[in-house]
């Protein structure tokens, strides 16, 4: 019975030590431990010149280096965007220009994913892939 009880009830020691632990924490925590960053102030100069750094109206950045390179920066993404756009629709429109025949993908000849020509067969008396004739319903 003596055994349970020294399990169940804390001794003397464990309560110095938990006692010792809890205030130490709470020192810790009471004791400042740094210094804090000095806090600085927008003057309204400061405030003014982060306001107008762009010009919304003329569209433009106040300093001419950060203007040049994000004129450079849009052009390069234009041109970007117009190459993978017609990229697209090559894949889906025909590959030669209607109006003059011309060939679209002229100079990509050399590249290996450049599409194949299909080969030209003749289909006596078969002329679409339908069993009947369109126009009149008869059968082929």
């Amino acid at each position: 019975m003596t055994a349970s009880n020294e399990v169940f009830f804390p001794l003397q020691s464990d309560y110095d030590t938990w006692k010792k632990d809890v205030n130490d924490y709470a020192t810790t925590k009471k004791k400042f431990q740094g210094m804090p960053e000095r806090q600085t102030y927008l003057t309204e100069k400061e405030y003014k010149r982060v306001e107008t750094l762009y010009n919304p109206i003329t569209q433009k950045y106040t300093d001419p280096n950060v203007e040049t390179v994000a004129r450079q920066t849009e052009e390069s993404n234009f041109i970007n965007t117009l190459a993978k756009n017609k990229d697209n629709a090559l894949r889906y429109e025909q590959t030669y220009n209607v109006i003059n025949f011309e060939n679209k993908l002229a100079g990509l000849e050399h590249r290996p994913d450049y599409p194949k020509e299909k080969p030209w067969y003749f289909r006596p008396d078969r002329d679409s892939l339908v069993d009947y004739n369109i126009i009149t319903g008869y059968s082929l």
